[in-house]
């Protein structure tokens, strides 16, 4: 079926899912030429190394402004802005400019994806009620969650016969595409004309209101406390498998299978249910996940099945992210804050929290399954408790979105 087929509805997310992925490729499908830059630019292990990490410090830099740009100049211009900056990066990042000046396009790379994620999803969201909305960011995590499971494959198999400048010419590409399919189906949600102008104490006393509100705070902390956990897997897995790469690859394969399975749940189920309901059921699930996969690497049982019964935890994880990220951006509406600024400081704290607890399993050593399975079940009871708090109170909400 043509792109063109496709009801309105979906067009404008399958174009920004096509550039998000493509932000995502630019890190994941990179991993295998890592080795090639070191040689290429003739720097150490660890500068080589930091290229990986200038692009996540971009990524988490600019959301908390880009949420104000995007409800002043409108999501288009963000986005859209955002779109042509990534390509200009990697167009960068493909010529022979010197390693100062790729480390600087590969932070304008990372700092592409805060307005495309801002803008991006609070349009999406803007666009969308309740329900579509939710099942809508439920199919999108599902082709996004693929980035870091196939990127680094499709990296290694492009450069059998490509040199690694090529990727980012690549991607240079596939980003104007994007780019071009979102200028033509991409809504205009914000009324610019009537917007509040830019103001650098109002856009801090909004996040400050934001963050003051309890049913805010609380369910954002959960989230974070979740996908710290998820993406830590990233990290650690590779060493705390005695399969080597081989056991790692079919982990992944496992893990975001049971990802996305998380995802067609939500889709299925969200009007039955309810948004509230699913948060709940996921965080339940999760620490069953957590719980059980502890349970199995403390008592020795054989490592396919801890990490099947963690694919538990990851299934609550797709299950929990589009109806909470739903949730926190009306309660952001009630507060009666910009849909911008919400998901600005939503995408900022499940950013930092990722990088945070990365850095962290990376600091402390965690080299064997049964202390990350240790950290995993730590971490989804503290958000099990904490979404018991701040989930409670609202139990009546559900019927206003069945």
């Amino acid at each position: 079926m043509s792109l063109f087929a496709l009801p309105v509805a979906m067009r404008f997310p399958l174009a920004l899912v096509l550039l998000e992925s493509t932000l995502y490729l630019s890190q994941d499908m990179y991993l295998p030429a890592l080795p090639l830059v070191q040689r290429d630019f003739g720097v150490s292990a660890a500068q080589a190394q930091s290229t990986f990490s200038v692009w996540l410090i971009g990524a988490t830099a600019l959301q908390l402004l880009a949420g104000p740009l995007s409800d002043r100049h409108g999501r288009r211009a963000v986005l859209l802005g955002s779109g042509a900056l990534f390509a200009l990066a990697s167009v960068g990042c493909a010529m022979p400019l010197g390693f100062v000046a790729f480390q600087l396009m590969r932070l304008l790379q990372g700092c592409a994806l805060c307005g495309v994620l801002v803008a991006g999803y609070a349009s999406v969201h803007e666009t969308l009620g309740t329900q579509q909305a939710i099942r809508t960011q439920a199919w999108m995590s599902a082709i996004t969650v693929m980035a870091p499971a196939l990127g680094p494959l499709l990296g290694a198999a492009l450069l059998l016969h490509l040199r690694w400048p090529t990727l980012f010419a690549l991607l240079a590409l596939l980003a104007l595409l994007a780019c071009a399919l979102l200028h033509r189906w991409m809504p205009e949600t914000v009324d610019t004309a009537a917007a509040a102008p830019l103001s650098l104490r109002a856009s801090v006393a909004a996040y400050r209101a934001l963050l003051r509100r309890r049913d805010v705070r609380l369910p954002l902390l959960t989230g974070c406390l979740i996908l710290g956990a998820l993406l830590s897997w990233n990290v650690a897995g590779p060493f705390v498998l005695r399969g080597g790469a081989h056991a790692y690859v079919l982990a992944q394969a496992w893990l975001y299978g049971m990802f996305m399975l998380g995802t067609r749940v939500v889709a299925r189920h969200v009007a039955r249910r309810g948004p509230y309901a699913l948060i709940r059921s996921a965080l339940r699930l999760c620490l069953a996940g957590g719980v059980l996969a502890g349970a199995s690497a403390w008592l020795r049982l054989p490592e396919w099945c801890t990490v099947g019964l963690f694919g538990l935890y990851l299934m609550a994880g797709g299950m929990l992210f589009a109806p909470l990220i739903r949730v926190l951006l009306e309660r952001g509406s009630q507060a009666s804050q910009p849909m911008g600024m919400s998901m600005a400081l939503i995408s900022t704290g499940l950013d930092l929290a990722a990088v945070l607890c990365t850095l962290a399993v990376a600091w402390a050593g965690v080299a064997s399954l049964r202390s990350f399975t240790l950290l995993a079940a730590l971490l989804a009871a503290a958000a099990w408790a904490l979404g018991r708090r701040a989930l409670h109170p609202l139990d009546a909400a559900d019927a206003g979105h069945a």
